[in-house]
């Protein structure tokens, strides 16, 4: 995302990302049948996500540009950042409770302004220590319902178009 921002808007590199978070994200949530216990598990932050998204994209078709980049720029540092600062920390159970859902907020919010989910959500799940296998069905899954969420969202805006889709499938297929 941040490379894109360089040749395009912010909206239309969240346009052209859609696709790509799509596949590569239902492929990698089905892998080794741990769908379900993801969505048991986490969808409280799942619906907070959504509407994080929904927030975010919101604040994206209002927010200046300019500071459109410095926020891409900022979430794009927070993930280093924040491994530099607590690069063990471990969440016990009873905190996950309400920091699912927080975290799932600021995700989509960070999501629907940039397009980048990853920071927060990636610090998090790694602080729930989850086994590889479970952590990258999770992490796949809550991209992958944060994109669709964006593709709605950006739609209801008047960002994204059903003929963009298709220019995107034919310039990537």
């Amino acid at each position: 995302m941040p490379a894109l921002a360089f040749f395009m808007s912010v909206p239309q590199a969240l346009v052209l990302l859609i696709a790509p978070i799509f596949v590569t994200n239902v492929w990698q949530s089905l892998q080794g049948r741990h769908l379900p216990v993801v969505v048991t598990r986490f969808w409280p932050m799942t619906l907070a996500l959504v509407a994080g998204v929904g927030l975010g994209a919101q604040i994206l078709i209002r927010l200046d540009e300019r500071l459109l980049y410095l926020l891409l720029g900022l979430v794009g540092l927070l993930q280093p950042a924040i491994r530099l600062l607590r690069p063990h920390a471990v969440i016990p159970l009873q905190r996950q409770r309400w920091l699912n859902p927080l975290i799932g907020l600021a995700s989509g919010v960070s999501g629907g302004t940039s397009g980048l989910y990853g920071p927060p959500l990636m610090v998090y799940l790694a602080g729930l220590r989850l086994d590889k296998n479970l952590f990258a069905a999770s992490a796949a899954f809550l991209f992958l319902m944060g994109g669709l969420a964006l593709a709605f969202f950006l739609s209801r805006l008047g960002i994204l178009h059903a003929g963009d889709l298709v220019r995107i499938e034919a310039v990537g297929g």
